[in-house]
C-alpha cells in the first residue's frame, strides 16, 4: 500500500487522459459527473470515512476489481489512515470480504484538480462465485437451504447469514440423511466453515464430498423411489395396522433372497440387489411403514455384542420389536416385546 507524492507528475498525467498507476497495473479516472455521490459503477465521491468504507464494501460486495473514489469533505492527509481502517474492516468483518478478498491496493492522486483514489482488489472468489451466493436471513432457512443441497447431490452450497447463530452444520445434515436414507443415496462427508469466524453476519460454505458422482446418486433416488411407491399401493386397502405391517415385510422378503453385506448406498443396494445389513433393511422397512402411516423406527444398539439395527412398531399401544434381518433369513416375521430381547441391548430412553 503507497502513497505517490509526486502531484505535478501525476496530475499531468490525469489531465493528459493517462490512468492512474497502482502496482504496475493502469486504472482510468472517470470524468466528474455528478448523480448524488454515485457516479458510476465503479467511480464514486465520498466525503469522510463511512461512506469510503460503505464504497469499499460495495465493491467487494459486488466483486469488482477496481473503482476509483473522489475525495470531497476530508482532508487527503487522512487517506492512508481512512483506507487502512476501511481494508481492515472488509477484510476481517464483512461477511463477503472475509470470505471472497485477497488484498485490497490502492493509489492517491489527483484528478482534474479533485483528490481521488484508485482501488484495486484481489480476489480468492471471484465475481461471479460471489454473485451467486444466496442471501438468507436467518440459520432456520439456511439450514432448509442446506438440507435441500443434500438432497439434490450439490458438492457445495455458499450462503450469506443475515443472523447467524451458532450450529452444527455436519451433525444437521448427517442426522438428516441417516433419517431420511430413501432421499439421500449416500451420506457424504461435510466439512463447513464460516466467515468471519465471529458476527452477526456471516458467510457458510459448505462442501459434501461422495463417492459416487451427482449423476449416479440422482440415478439410485429415480429408482428407489418408485418401489416405495409401490409398498405404500400393496397395503393400501388394509384396515388392521398389525396386518399393514406384515403385508410390507412380504413385500420386502419377495423381492431377494438377502445378502448380508454393507454398503455406502444401503436402500439402493438393498431394494436393487438385495445386498444390505441390518441397518439398511431395518432403515428401508421404516420407511416404508412411516409412508402407509404406521408407527416405526429404527433401534440402534447391540446384538450378542456386535453393533446391530432392528425396528421399534407399535400397535393398539403395545411395542413390539422386529428384527427384520433375522425375520428374513428365518422366514418367520416374529414379535418381540422387549423381554424377549435376550442378547439385544439398547438405550431405553431413546425409545420412551
Amino acid at each position: 500500500m503507497k502513497k505517490i507524492i509526486v502531484p505535478i507528475l501525476l496530475l499531468a498525467m490525469l489531465l493528459s487522459g493517462c490512468s492512474m498507476w497502482m502496482d504496475g497495473a493502469y486504472h482510468s479516472v472517470k470524468p466528474h459527473a455528478s448523480e448524488g455521490n454515485k457516479l458510476s459503477d465503479d467511480v464514486v465521491t465520498v466525503s469522510g470515512y463511512i461512506e469510503l468504507r460503505d464504497a469499499l464494501l460495495e465493491m467487494v460486495s459486488t466483486g469488482r476489481e477496481q473503482s476509483t473514489f473522489y475525495i470531497s469533505g476530508f482532508d487527503p492527509k487522512n487517506v492512508d489512515q481512512y483506507m487502512t481502517a476501511a481494508i481492515m474492516h472488509a477484510k476481517e468483518d464483512s461477511a463477503i470480504g472475509a470470505y471472497a478478498l485477497d488484498k485490497i491496493t490502492y493509489e492517491s492522486g489527483n484528478s482534474g484538480g479533485v483528490p481521488a483514489i484508485a482501488v484495486e482488489a484481489k480476489y480468492i472468489h471471484g465475481r461471479q462465485e460471489i454473485l451467486r451466493i444466496k442471501t438468507v436471513s436467518d440459520v432456520d432457512i439456511a439450514r432448509s437451504f442446506l438440507i435441500n443441497a443434500l438432497r439434490n447431490c450439490d458438492t457445495s452450497v455458499v450462503l450469506k447469514v443475515k443472523n447467524y447463530e451458532k450450529m452444527d452444520v455436519e451433525a444437521i445434515l448427517k442426522e438428516y440423511a441417516t433419517e431420511n436414507p430413501h432421499l439421500c443415496m449416500e451420506i457424504p462427508q461435510i466439512a463447513a466453515a464460516t466467515y468471519p469466524e465471529q458476527g452477526d453476519e456471516r458467510v457458510l460454505e459448505v462442501f459434501f464430498t461422495y463417492q459416487n458422482s451427482r449423476e449416479t446418486l440422482k440415478m439410485m433416488q429415480e429408482m428407489v423411489l418408485p418401489i416405495f411407491q409401490a409398498a405404500e399401493v400393496y397395503v393400501r386397502n388394509s384396515d388392521a395396522d398389525a396386518q399393514k405391517y406384515e403385508q410390507l415385510y412380504a413385500f420386502l422378503m419377495e423381492r431377494f433372497d438377502y445378502k448380508i453385506e454393507s454398503s455406502i448406498t444401503p436402500v439402493y443396494s438393498l431394494l436393487r440387489y438385495g445386498v444390505g445389513d441390518s441397518k439398511a433393511i431395518a432403515m428401508v422397512y421404516s420407511i416404508m411403514c412411516q409412508n402407509a402411516n404406521l408407527p416405526c423406527q429404527v433401534v440402534g444398539g447391540t446384538k450378542d455384542g456386535e453393533a446391530y439395527y432392528w425396528t421399534l412398531i407399535r400397535i393398539k399401544d403395545v411395542d413390539y420389536h422386529i428384527d427384520m434381518l433375522a425375520s428374513s433369513m428365518s422366514g418367520e416375521f416374529t414379535l418381540m416385546i422387549p423381554d424377549e430381547m435376550t442378547g439385544y441391548v439398547w438405550d431405553y430412553s431413546d425409545f420412551e
